[in-house]
């Protein structure tokens, strides 16, 4: 399954990175291999995340990150768009923005 981000979504990521990075060196990293991890068992079991819209899924990094990445699937297509990554004491809504 072919992973596409959104410029958003690879904004977050670099953000994230960088905020890691700069709390602990090797921390981003870290989280980067939290990412890929997530998005390897998506691409195995695209639906295996809650449904949270029309076409949208949400999947929870593991600890100790917490982050949601939002993504849809597309099974036809044989695609995996990333949305976006946001901290889940962030409003539920603010990936949308």
């Amino acid at each position: 399954m072919k992973v596409i981000y959104t410029a958003e979504a690879k904004q977050d990521v670099r953000d994230i990175v960088s905020y890691y990075e700069r709390e602990q060196v090797g921390l981003g990293d870290q989280f980067l291999g939290a990412l890929t991890g997530t998005i390897e068992l998506l691409r195995e079991f695209p639906l295996s995340s809650r449904k949270i819209g029309q076409g949208v899924r949400r999947a929870v990094f593991p600890k100790p990150f917490l982050y949601n990445l939002y993504y849809s699937p597309n099974r036809a297509q044989n695609t995996l768009l990333i949305l976006a990554v946001a901290h889940q004491r962030r409003h539920p809504d603010a990936w949308k923005r």
